[in-house]
């Protein structure tokens, strides 16, 4: 039995058709080429394919539309955009209507190859292992590289599970400076070994930090971020989630489209705010596009940081602002973090006692669904308290 995937091609260029045909034949068999969006869809829904790409020249929305219904019928098939330039509207337009990728034409053989294999693998990788978990904001110095570390550490003080947070920002991260560490794997070198990926190679190579969670970010000095594309990030997150129950992802504070593919992925997405207009106002458009991506409204949920009690803007306020609850509240304080930051430490290792520790565990608790109170349960049974 030929298992073989199947894709067609929309286009009236027969050039695009053979070579699609000529470069996917390693991988994929494409079927059929038909020059109209309307026999296209009658196409794909009768051959069930597995992938169908899509040439946007002169019929742009109508290509939109397309992709839309198809993934609304036939979720599993893999749409892809195909065009002279990567225009960044078109992208987004794309994305939202469920394109798996934007296909450059005229293109290498090598790029096109694999675009289309890590869209086939990801149907499988990306919905089986651990989770993914965004933080984010589109304004930058609200707290995510903040948040992002502290849940890791919860996280895996309440799981005791296998817990990565992993640096997005590939441009330079800030997270080897908010934890006063030098790792010595980076997403680049993950990259680079994607295909021989083990458990032996992955855990002996990931630094592990003292407070028990792993941590891949980026170099310390300035980095070639263009060098890894969005179908480079997927890939990786297809191996992370393999060997990892939870990734906290730190996410840049952009729309790129390496952005929104992770956050398109996740299982969750944490989207920052602070009790000011700007923010509310940023956070606001956030969620109003993630809405229009339609993502499902329980994935995008909402964290108040560095939140006044005494503040004009109370939590019920931007609940009625965002049509949203709040999942949780960081209280502020400026001069604690500073403290910790200075020493690498997480707020449950430098200041357990604190009021922000037990809300920081609470907001663990509650991603997790395991209560916080028996936390003290699994310390003891992990440091040899029960069994002495």
């Amino acid at each position: 039995m030929n298992n073989t995937p199947k894709g067609i091609v929309i286009s009236e260029d027969k050039g695009l058709y053979q070579k699609l045909s000529a470069n996917l034949a390693p991988i994929v068999e494409i079927t059929g080429r038909t020059p109209d969006i309307a026999s296209g869809y009658k196409l794909a829904r009768e051959a069930n394919v597995d992938l169908v790409f899509l040439d946007l020249t002169d019929k742009a929305p109508d290509c939109i539309n397309f992709a839309k219904r198809i993934k609304r019928v036939q979720p599993e098939t893999e749409v892809f955009m195909v065009g002279s330039t990567r225009d960044p509207d078109l992208l987004l337009d794309g994305m939202r209507a469920g394109a798996s990728d934007f296909l450059t034409y005229p293109f290498e053989e090598k790029a096109v190859i694999a675009s289309v294999k890590d869209a086939l693998d990801r149907g499988g990788n990306l919905s089986k292992g651990g989770e993914i978990v965004s933080v984010f904001s589109l304004k930058g110095g609200v707290g995510v590289t903040t948040i992002a570390i502290n849940l890791a550490s919860h996280v895996f003080d309440l799981t005791r599970d296998k817990v990565l947070l992993f640096d997005l920002n590939l441009f330079m991260g800030d997270i080897s400076s908010y934890l006063n560490i030098e790792t010595a794997y980076t997403p680049y070198d993950l990259l680079r070994d994607v295909e021989r990926m083990d458990e032996n190679l992955m855990f002996s190579s990931v630094d592990q930090h003292d407070a028990g969670f792993y941590v891949m970010t980026t170099p310390g000095e300035i980095s070639d971020s263009d060098q890894v594309s969005p179908a480079d990030i997927l890939s990786m997150l297809g191996v992370l989630k393999k060997h990892f129950d939870y990734i906290i992802v730190d996410c840049p504070h952009d729309f790129s489209e390496r952005t929104l593919k992770v956050c398109s992925f996740s299982d969750t997405v944490f989207v920052v705010t602070q009790q000011t207009i700007p923010t509310v106002k940023s956070v606001q458009k956030v969620i109003e596009f993630f809405r229009d991506m339609e993502f499902d409204p329980d994935k995008v949920q909402v964290i108040i940081n560095r939140y006044l009690k005494d503040s004009t803007m109370e939590a019920s306020d931007l609940e009625g602002v965002f049509q949203k609850k709040i999942f949780s509240k960081i209280s502020n304080d400026y001069p604690l973090f500073a403290k910790i930051s200075t020493k690498g430490e997480t707020v449950n290792h430098g200041a357990e006692k604190h009021r922000i520790n037990r809300e920081y565990q609470a907001m663990a608790g509650d991603l997790t669904g395991i209560s916080p109170a028996s936390d003290g349960f699994w310390k003891q049974l992990f440091s040899g308290g029960l069994f002495r």
